[in-house]
């Protein structure tokens, strides 16, 4: 038989055990939960791992319950290659690659002798009256007096012909289409090498209008300014109208066999 004392001390011991084993039981539930410190959070192992079976039985039972179904395999189409523009030669035109200039009119010509006359040395205010004032005088010369200038005009458009002609020869191909390009640009005409070889012949109505202006400028000569042309032209062509077919069909006969000539002349061109 214990005594008292010996039955306190035994229930002493028995609630401390049981107080100790309480407290490991309770320390590992918290190593297996989440635990929170200042710097860090550890992981959480035991749910992690359980997770884990959970996804493969579900893998399992997926797999078993249903039949796989291959899709097709999509061919990729492949990439394309980028395009690669190839970089055209830039042509520069030099400068001071310009034209010659060309002479001025009958009336420009006797503008300039009529300014080194009056007024050589002019501002812009007053170029517009010395215009006029010799606009004024321009219309009081006879035609013989015009003629002067008209000749002079006729001679240095030659030679202005042959300058140009020389100054496009010299030019290369390649800054001179660069040129035109710009001069296009700006609402200027095209430069363009004449051909040195034959002209194209004309049409029947067109040796027939040679043919009556030699008449009809005997008997109206041609003036300076004036519209003698095209009054001759509108004649001639009222005279064609009322030609009788026999005599337009000289003027046919004789523009075709120009212009077989005219052909031969280029494919014998074209051949050499």
């Amino acid at each position: 038989m214990l005594t008292p004392f010996a039955l306190r001390a035994v229930a002493r011991l028995s609630t401390r055990t049981f107080l100790a084993v309480r407290s490991s039981a309770h320390t590992a539930i918290l190593l297996n939960t989440q635990t929170r410190s200042f710097l860090t959070t550890s992981r959480r192992e035991s749910p992690a791992k359980a997770n884990e079976e959970l996804v493969q039985v579900r893998k399992v039972t997926k797999t078993t319950t249903k039949t796989a179904v291959k899709k097709p395999a999509i061919k990729k189409a492949a990439p394309k290659k980028p395009k690669v523009k190839k970089a055209k030669d830039k042509v520069t035109v030099p400068r001071g690659t310009t034209p010659p200039k060309g002479p001025g009119g009958p009336f420009m010509l006797f503008f300039t002798d009529f300014k080194n006359r009056t007024k050589p040395t002019v501002t812009r205010d007053e170029i517009v009256e010395l215009s006029k004032s010799a606009a004024a005088e321009w219309h009081t010369l006879s035609d013989a007096q015009k003629e002067v200038y008209t000749k002079k005009s006729g001679a240095l458009k030659e030679q202005h012909d042959v300058e140009l002609k020389q100054w496009l020869e010299s030019l290369d191909p390649q800054v001179l289409k660069e040129l035109n390009k710009r001069r296009v640009k700006y609402g200027k005409r095209k430069l363009v090498l004449k051909s040195t070889g034959p002209k194209r012949p004309a049409g029947p109505f067109f040796m027939f209008l040679q043919d009556f202006r030699k008449e009809y400028f005997i008997q109206h000569p041609p003036v300076a300014g004036s519209t003698r042309i095209t009054e001759s032209t509108k004649v001639a062509a009222e005279a064609w109208r009322a030609m009788a077919p026999e005599a337009k069909e000289v003027y046919v006969k004789k523009s075709a066999a120009e212009w077989d000539n005219w052909r031969k002349t280029q494919e014998l061109e074209a051949k050499a």
